[in-house]
């Protein structure tokens, strides 16, 4: 401070005062100065803490913005105040949309009556909560899913202030869910449903899950396949084979396998499959477990195997036919041969080697002279023209050594070419010498005409002898005899008159014998001329000419109208005439006599027929019915000559049918005939 002055001294006081002034001055400079220093230090640390605030609320609306879509704030009348929107969606207005709106009073979907009770009892109970519903949430534009979670807010001394919260908009990871939820369906519909068998397994090889089709093809339950191995099902001589194929996959030398294999039905059935399948991985590409696919393929392998058969013996039947087999494509390349070819040909199995052509063959052929003298080459190109034009063809050619080939080529629908060739020297040989039997034969044959022929004259004129020659003595013994029965009957006794009587019997017979003889030659000798025959209207003008019999007779007709034949209508006439006057002789004793003419079929073949009730016959004797002058019956119970049923056998004979009978004792007969 210096030294004080004294009392009384003004000047010293002055100098003493302006001193201590200035000390004060100093230190009050000192002070403000430190002030200033103070200030400026409370001053920086204010913006500090300023720039800190500001930092730890924009780290929070950072924080805000990255872990929700917009945060909101309720009264304690759980009405909105406040809502901020953070997702950079165009907003609409938060006054129409929220505020001053409960939650419940909001165009909110999803959430059930059940739910919104609950909320309300833990809103009442200012208790924190959580909710997803579907609505308009501030700024979407939309109707979009939201989840939302509330805090409430107290004072510090307790009162409820109401609630903090923030939402998020979860559309997308709800379709996301959605449509994951729907595509595990589908895919469930998918395995459950599938043509194919589906399975799963364990690395172990055993089951975890099996489609419907799997239980059908492996003929088991679900539950008889879930955690059993594959091998307890395949085939004992498949295992070995499995196992092998299964190896490249756990080497990791491939990702999938593929086999046809064997399984065992439960009924003990073999059943073929079709397996197809590979790994599931995690994320560290580690096995987790197997999906294969099988397929039913039983009946493919069954027709693969009967077309294994099938070509097979059709292999073993080309190499052992008697004939050279060849099959060229449509660029005449020989696909397929036999031995036998190589045999009836001379070729060399050299010449067959790689993927021999037609030309190939030719110029072989050529070269050797098969094909005569001549430029081979020329007879190649001329032969190669006509081949591949693909047409039908059929030739023989003789070779040098004088075997005679045929050969026959046929087109394919795909345009290839099948030639077969066959060695018909013997065939030849047999044709030339039928050739000359057929000369020989037709030599003799025209001898014998001429005989026949000569026959036929001499047999004309014995007819013609029986018919005027025999005939005249025959009419002068009858004439005779009747001039005696009739002048002197009275001489002659009773057997002397018996004697004329047999006389002339005698000769009415031989003239009746006399006229079935040549009416037996002439339908031998008559032309055949066909046409269409109504045999119905044919049998009603017999019977018409042959009722004057049979007037006092009851007979019981019954033709059927529809019979109709090609035939030569005359000698058809001779033939039913005899068959009917046959059936209306042998009824003679019927009180209800019935004649049937009508046809049937037997194997196939129509047969005309004519039956009576009458007599009938012995079939051991029905041999002898059709022979000349043969009789079944006695000639005084019925007359004839025993020519008719001959006369019967001629004409269908002609007509290229034929006549049997069947017939009993007392039974009535059947004549039955056929015209070809």
């Amino acid at each position: 401070m210096g030294h004080e002055p004294k009392h009384g001294d003004g000047e010293q006081t002055v100098a003493f005062l302006q001193q201590h002034n200035a000390e004060l001055e100093s230190r009050l400079l000192a002070c403000a100065a430190e002030i200033e220093a103070l200030r400026q230090r409370g001053e920086n640390e204010q913006k500090r803490l300023e720039e800190a605030l500001r930092f730890s609320e924009q780290r929070f609306r950072d924080l805000a913005k990255l872990s929700v879509d917009w945060y909101w704030e309720q009264d304690a009348e759980l009405r909105f105040t406040e809502c901020v929107n953070y997702s950079g969606r165009s907003a609409l207005s938060v006054a129409e949309v929220l505020l001053g709106k409960r939650r419940w009073e909001l165009p909110i979907q999803g959430v059930s009556e059940a739910e919104w009770q609950s909320h309300r009892k833990l809103v009442e109970a200012h208790q924190p909560f959580e909710m997803t519903y579907q609505g308009q949430i501030p700024g979407s534009g939309g109707k979009r899913w939201a989840l939302t979670r509330g805090q409430p807010v107290f004072s510090e001394s307790g009162t409820f202030l109401g609630y903090r919260g923030i939402g998020r908009d979860i559309t997308e990871s709800r379709l996301a869910a959605d449509a994951l939820r729907e595509n595990e369906q589908r895919l469930q519909r998918l395995f459950d449903h599938a043509a194919v068998g589906i399975a799963e397994g364990s690395l172990n090889g055993r089951y975890l899950r099996a489609n419907k089709k799997t239980c059908e093809i492996l003929g088991r339950t679900e539950a008889e396949i879930i955690g059993h191995s594959f091998r307890e099902f395949t085939h004992p001589d498949d295992i070995n084979k499995d196992i092998a194929g299964y190896q490249p996959i756990f080497a990791g030398e491939t990702d999938v396998f593929q086999r046809e294999k064997r399984y065992l039905r439960k009924d003990g059935t073999v059943v073929w499959v079709n397996a197809l399948g590979g790994f599931v991985r995690d994320e560290s590409g580690q096995p987790k477990y197997i999906v294969a696919t099988m397929e039913d393929i039983s009946e493919r392998k069954a027709a693969q195997e009967a077309l294994q058969k099938q070509a097979e013996i059709l292999r073993i039947t080309l190499e052992n036919m008697g004939q050279g087999i060849t099959l060229m494509d449509n660029n005449l390349r020989l696909l397929a041969y036999n031995r036998q070819l190589l045999s009836l040909l001379h070729l060399p199995e050299s010449l067959m080697d790689g993927e021999p052509t037609l030309e190939d063959f030719l110029r072989f052929n050529a070269q050797r002279g098969e094909y005569g003298p001549g430029n081979a080459e020329t007879q190649v190109r001329e032969r190669m023209d006509l081949a591949k034009l693909h047409l039908p063809h059929r030739f023989e050619r003789q070779r040098p050594d004088g075997t005679v080939l045929e050969v026959v080529g046929n087109t394919l629908p795909n345009g290839w070419l099948v030639s077969i060739y066959t060695d018909i020297t013997e065939r030849k040989k047999s044709e030339y010498a039928i050739q000359d039997m057929n000369a020989q034969l037709e030599h003799k044959v025209r001898e014998r005409t001429a005989d026949l022929e000569a026959s036929n004259r001499e047999l004309e004129s014995f007819s013609y002898s029986v018919s005027h020659d025999l005939r005249a003595p025959l009419r002068a013994i009858d004439g005779f005899s009747l001039l005696l029965h009739e002048d002197y009957a009275t001489i002659l006794d009773e057997q002397g008159r018996a004697y004329l009587s047999r006389i002339r019997l005698a000769t009415q017979r031989m003239g009746e014998l006399i006229d079935d003889m040549i009416n037996l030659a002439r339908i031998s000798r008559t032309d055949l001329n066909k046409s269409a025959c109504d045999l119905a209207e044919i049998t009603r003008l017999i019977i018409s000419d042959l009722q004057g019999d049979a007037d006092e007779r009851a007979i019981t007709w019954s033709i059927d109208p529809m019979l109709q034949a090609q035939a030569d209508p005359v000698l058809l006439r001779a033939a039913l005439e005899n068959l009917l006057s046959n059936a209306l002789k042998f009824t003679r004793q019927c009180e209800d006599a019935r004649i049937e003419v009508g046809r049937t079929e037997k194997n196939g073949e129509k047969v005309f027929f004519v039956r009576d009730n009458g007599v009938g016959f012995d079939m051991a004797h029905a041999a002898k019915l059709f022979e000349p002058f043969e009789r079944l019956h006695a000639a005084t119970d019925y007359e004839g000559t025993g020519i008719g049923l001959a006369i019967v056998q001629r004409v269908i004979q002609r007509h290229g049918g034929r006549v049997w009978a069947e017939g009993a004792l007392g039974q009535g007969a059947t004549f039955y005939f056929t015209l070809s």
